[in-house]
């Protein structure tokens, strides 16, 4: 009983601040001449160089797991400030680092036999508690729930994931990776109970947290080239894949097809990041030098991309993370981050 009335609060809470959130639409970026005049950016330099990086949904706050174990609770708005932060939270590197829909719960992982946890509360963080697993942790991700009315923490090991309930924080369910049999490198969200996975092999599949095997498949689009990248959009019906060079390859999630493939001009080295907007269908993505955004709201025959950026100095963008209504997002680095705001005046 108590996790179900847990989770129906949260997402309470949740829907009321997307409520009263109103989404911004950048479409007028896309039809001005050069588009300057409509993104800010706000660097901001690590002390200790990191390579975890998360949003809290719904806010303007973000959270960064360095290379010395320690994690940092910062607010993003003219500037940046750090609200707060935890040293020596695990003995090595983080690797990687999640929040849960509610945002008030923070979970990291350096490839250890454990999951950090700790709450969030009044922009500070709360005691740290192990969740101890049966194999090493490389990627984690929250989703929903929804067979058991609550938020789920999804544990990438080498060739399986783990499921536990964020509130009783007990092991509920195993999924196999035997399929392919490639180590797992990384764990995405895509809606409900789903989740996207990449391999060491280059490929991607689709898990349905209620199954134990993947629900669909992906192969690798070059065995050259790196896998730099996937996402999926808000619909829960379009794949979006990098490989490294300058093409972008659209799938059909619900018959695995490659339906489009998109060049992205005067690329600079190679495509190293991509993620779409939660609410419409806008796409930021990142080469060696320079930060693009493409609108995914046309025919494939009318898709435009621009450049809006460059990336830090000596360095390349891993991470792209949007915030919930579009007015900003952010491109995360080993050596910093930056955020990019829409302008109000064109909200």
């Amino acid at each position: 009983m108590g996790r179900s009335s847990s989770s129906a609060s949260e997402r309470s809470t949740e829907l009321k601040k997307r409520k009263k959130e109103k989404v911004v639409d950048i479409t007028p970026f896309f039809k001005s001449v050069t588009g300057s005049e409509f993104w800010s950016c706000i660097p901001y330099h690590y002390t200790q160089a990191a390579r975890s990086f998360t949003e809290l949904p719904h806010s303007s706050q973000c959270i960064v797991g360095d290379r010395a174990g320690g994690i940092r609770l910062l607010e993003v708005d003219s500037e940046v400030e750090e609200l707060d932060k935890k040293h020596n939270v695990h003995a090595s590197e983080i690797v990687d680092i999640c929040v849960n829909p509610a945002a008030n719960l923070v979970a990291s992982t350096s490839n250890e036999k454990y999951v950090n946890l700790m709450s969030i509360k009044d922009d500070k963080f709360g005691k740290a508690d192990r969740l101890k697993t049966d194999q090493a942790v490389r990627s984690l991700v929250c989703v929903e729930d929804y067979r058991n009315g609550s938020n789920a923490l999804l544990c990438g090991c080498k060739q399986v994931i783990l499921a536990y309930d964020c509130v009783t924080r007990k092991c509920f369910g195993t999924m196999f990776n035997h399929q392919s049999g490639s180590t797992i490198t990384k764990l995405s969200g895509v809606e409900g109970c789903l989740l996207l996975s990449a391999t060491a092999d280059r490929c991607n599949q689709l898990w349905d947290i209620r199954v134990q095997r993947p629900v669909r498949s992906f192969d690798a689009i070059s065995k050259t080239t790196l896998a730099a990248g996937a996402h999926v959009d808000s619909s829960g019906r379009v794949l979006a894949r990098i490989d490294g060079n300058d093409m972008l390859y659209f799938h059909d999630i619900d018959t695995g097809k490659l339906f489009h493939k998109h060049q992205i001009p005067n690329v600079q080295g190679q495509l190293t990041a991509l993620r779409f907007t939660p609410v419409q269908r806008f796409l930021a993505m990142s080469d060696s030098q320079s930060i693009y955004l493409m609108d995914w709201n046309h025919p494939t025959s009318a898709i435009a991309s621009k450049p809006i950026g460059t990336v830090l100095p000596d360095d390349k963008v891993t991470k792209i993370r949007w915030h919930s209504t579009n007015k900003q997002f952010y491109c995360a680095a080993n050596t910093g981050f930056q955020t990019f705001q829409f302008s109000e005046q064109f909200d």
